[in-house]
């Protein structure tokens, strides 16, 4: 069955894991969220569904700008003082059993960083785009991934939406940030061209997609809030990549931050609710 998760998702990019975690790591992946959402980074956005996102420095604020459409979309990611309060949760088990069953067993992966996400009920579609292109990591990188994390049921038609074997390329020009490529295609108008999948969920399950694989969110409906957290990991063999300056010097070379956490191997000797490598 290990072998079929991580098959699953190297060639298609995209796999639901039913049940990934337990009630002990959903609640602290929770407590995590709600940090995010009341502790806004500098990346921290009201999402339109245009495309745009308009900077904030708090949900408060994020709330009181005006807009002609419907709903409410609200981001953090890669908060810089968010490390240590993820620390405890990007090392608990299950987090790493998850990695582990897409990465295969001996594999190293380290922990990239969070994204916490709040949709109000009647919020349109988040539009298609690639999360490889908010990372300087080339995006042929088999061991790279993101887990979708949703705190609310959810149906297949009100869920994330993936593209299939998207992830295999080609990288389409950035929606929410500076990389200019090819304009992302418009997938719901393309159906015989784009497989697209997405999964009902209960609080506990996952679904791990690939950090290049075309993605967008579904609209809620009028009586329901979505709220979700994404943890993203890389693997041995990412490379750094920077598609803004085909010249940078660490181009080529393994790619690594100073902020980011080992989480496999396991460290056997810190017990099983600390094995972090580090």
């Amino acid at each position: 069955m290990k072998t079929d998760f991580r098959q699953t998702f190297l060639t298609e990019g995209v796999v639901h894991l039913p049940g990934a975690l337990s009630q002990l790591t959903l609640d602290e992946a929770f407590k995590c969220w709600e940090w995010s959402i009341g502790h806004s980074g500098p990346t921290a956005a009201r999402l339109f569904a245009d495309g745009g996102a308009q900077p904030v420095d708090s949900l408060d604020t994020a709330r009181s700008l005006n807009s002609d459409g419907p709903g409410f979309f609200y981001q953090d990611a890669q908060n810089p003082a968010a490390k240590e309060i993820y620390q405890s949760l990007v090392c608990r088990p299950d987090i790493q059993d998850a990695v582990e069953l897409l990465f295969g067993a001996g594999q190293s992966a380290w922990y990239l960083g969070e994204q916490a996400l709040l949709k109000d009920a009647g919020t349109p579609a988040t539009l298609w785009h690639q999360d490889i292109t908010d990372f300087r990591i080339a995006a042929n990188t088999s061991n790279l991934v993101s887990l979708w994390i949703p705190f609310d049921p959810v149906s297949a038609d009100t869920s994330l939406y993936v593209v299939r074997r998207s992830h295999k390329g080609p990288i389409y020009s950035s929606v929410f940030g500076q990389y200019r490529a090819g304009d992302m295609p418009r997938v719901e108008e393309r159906p015989d061209e784009f497989d697209v999948v997405s999964y009902a969920c209960e609080p506990g399950d996952v679904v791990a997609f690939h950090l290049a694989a075309v993605h967008g969110g579904a609209p809620t409906n009028p009586h329901q809030m979505r709220r979700t957290q994404t943890l993203r990991f890389f693997g041995e063999d990412a490379i750094y990549h920077s598609r803004l300056n085909p010249d940078h010097p660490k181009n080529g070379q393994p790619f690594r931050m100073p902020t980011t956490r080992q989480i496999l191997p396991r460290d056997q000797s810190r017990g099983p609710e600390t094995g972090c490598a580090a």
